[in-house]
């Protein structure tokens, strides 16, 4: 599984500009596995109520599903050994044109044109999950990240129902009629129109049953048979639950996030 560690950053007086963006740096007193960071929020009352506030279980969830992604896996570790890149890397701004720099985040890092080719092929060649692509760089380079990197809850999405309608769904108060109108003209022919045409089924919720999480982990992590976890689930009628559980969780929930375009496309068309 991808070791994936999140990160807090430091606060400081030194502020740039008079619009007050500020540089902040990765505190390396709060890193946690996503283990570690779940028990945190259990002891750690202001952990907690921004666990609450900014709606981080979902973000969670998203990155056990990320975590356990083998393609994405494959490709990180590719990446890692072909640059050979350092281990404990800084979370940082790993950028290539100068105009992608970020004064809020230190360090910046420029990353090399060979590296930064690699990147684009992968983006090229496969599907990404639009939360996913927004941690990618840092996944490839550190494995770490940061919880308000990842956006689930866009002002706007585009989403299936139960009965194969498409919904697009507002999720701010603070959207006008013309950029309702314009978000609408700007993914009409890339977004809406496919889906329209050949969605087939909802779309499900980003999320694994804790139950289904263990099971899937003792026989894709710990390499225990179906028969020997129907063993420990004794609630399950036979070996084809089990085996079901870990294949729709693989099919339906952990290689879509991440895979090749083609096999994307198929994937599609099948539904």
């Amino acid at each position: 599984m991808i070791d994936i560690k999140i990160v807090k950053l430091k606060d400081t007086d030194e502020y740039l500009n008079e619009d007050f963006n500020y540089v902040a740096k990765e505190d390396e007193s709060k890193i946690y596995s996503i283990k570690d960071y779940r028990l945190l929020v259990t002891t750690n009352k202001a952990e907690r109520d921004l666990f609450k506030k900014y709606s981080w279980k979902e973000k969670l969830e998203f990155l056990e599903i990320v975590r356990r992604n083998l393609e994405l896996e494959k490709q990180i570790k590719i990446f890692r050994e072909k640059f050979k890149i350092k281990e404990n890397l800084p979370y940082a701004n790993y950028y290539y044109e100068p105009q992608d720099k970020d004064i809020t985040i230190t360090p910046n890092i420029e990353i090399s044109e060979e590296e930064h080719k690699f990147i684009e092929k992968i983006k090229k060649e496969y599907y990404i999950h639009e939360a996913l692509e927004s941690i990618l760089v840092n996944l490839l380079y550190t494995g770490k990240i940061l919880l308000s990197e990842i956006n689930l809850n866009n002002k706007i999405r585009i989403e299936v129902n139960y009965t194969n309608e498409v919904n697009i769904v507002l999720c701010s108060n603070n959207i006008s009629q013309n950029f309702l109108k314009g978000y609408i003209e700007k993914n009409w022919n890339k977004k809406i129109k496919p889906l329209i045409k050949k969605i087939k089924v909802a779309k499900e919720k980003l999320m694994i049953n804790d139950k289904h999480k263990k099971i899937y982990d003792l026989h894709n992590s710990e390499g225990l048979s179906y028969g020997k976890i129907l063993n420990l689930y004794d609630e399950y009628s036979g070996k084809e639950s089990i085996k079901s559980i870990c294949s729709d969780i693989k099919n339906n929930k952990i290689e879509p996030i991440f895979e090749p375009k083609e096999k994307h496309k198929e994937r599609q068309n099948k539904n």
